[in-house]
């Protein structure tokens, strides 16, 4: 009987121990104004949850009518709510974008879109120990310009620990080209999550080893002929921001 309980013990302790992602994945590509609409970002959430669901982890899938501002802020307070210290957050997003914010299915009509600062607020409520955000949308680098406002530092790895991978600078738009299933951006990660950022083969995927496959394969595809020199340039740079002493030591998946 002893020896029983203590398995028993054993056990809940190691299940209490274990990490588990958590996804909120949203998608917008009708919007409520038709004239804003777009080909992939469904799709793109839809591809990032089936990769994230076949590692077993917990996914929420939101895509176009259902993607308000409100219901995505609810959603993530309940997630978030959930989470335990041993836990992983990620979000992802795919839609328009602009400096300071993510557009949702309301949010052209209503103005009342997904600010940064509010995105960041619920992530730092939560007691996960990782917290991951993927955003494929225009001018995505601009959530920089978030820490530098207020009272919140200019360098996010002394503020707060959330790892951003962004699919553009500041000051660039975000692409699609009919070629691919997917966004640019999108396109590359499904690729590197399915183990081709891998680079030491050792089944584990670090911040580092993602973001830089990510930064090649989108410089590669979105790399377009000047008209002035003649030379192929990148028009779509990926941007991480987070903390930097720990891009190695992080891993986000393991095979």
């Amino acid at each position: 009987m002893k020896k029983t309980l203590f398995t028993l013990i054993a056990l809940l302790m190691t299940i209490a121990m274990t990490a588990r992602t958590y996804v909120v994945a949203v998608g917008v590509s009708a919007y409520s104004d038709e004239q804003y609409s777009l080909r992939k970002p469904a799709g793109d959430a839809t591809k990032f949850t089936e990769i994230w669901r076949k590692h077993k982890c917990d996914a929420v899938l939101i895509t176009n009518k259902y993607a308000t501002t409100k219901n995505i802020e609810h959603t993530l307070d309940s997630v978030c709510s959930l989470l335990t210290p041993n836990d992983i957050i990620i979000f992802f997003f795919s839609g328009h974008g602009w400096k300071g914010s993510l557009i949702t299915y309301d949010g052209i009509s209503t103005g009342e879109n997904l600010a940064y600062a509010t995105l960041r607020d619920k992530l730092n409520k939560s007691l996960a120990k990782e917290k991951l955000c993927f955003v494929d949308a225009c001018y995505s680098g601009s959530v920089a310009e978030e820490y530098k406002k207020g009272k919140a530092k200019a360098d996010p790895s002394e503020y707060d620990g959330i790892f951003y991978f962004m699919s553009s600078s500041p000051g660039e738009t975000s692409l699609e080209n009919s070629k691919y299933d997917n966004g640019l951006f999108t396109q590359a990660l499904a690729q590197a999550l399915m183990g081709f950022a891998d680079a030491n083969k050792d089944r584990y995927l670090s911040v580092h080893e993602l973001f830089k496959y990510v930064y090649r394969r989108v410089t590669m595809m979105s790399s377009a002929k000047d008209l002035v020199s003649g030379e192929m340039v990148a028009r779509q740079h990926p941007q991480l921001i987070g903390p930097k002493n720990k891009i190695d030591s992080t891993n986000i998946l393991a095979w």
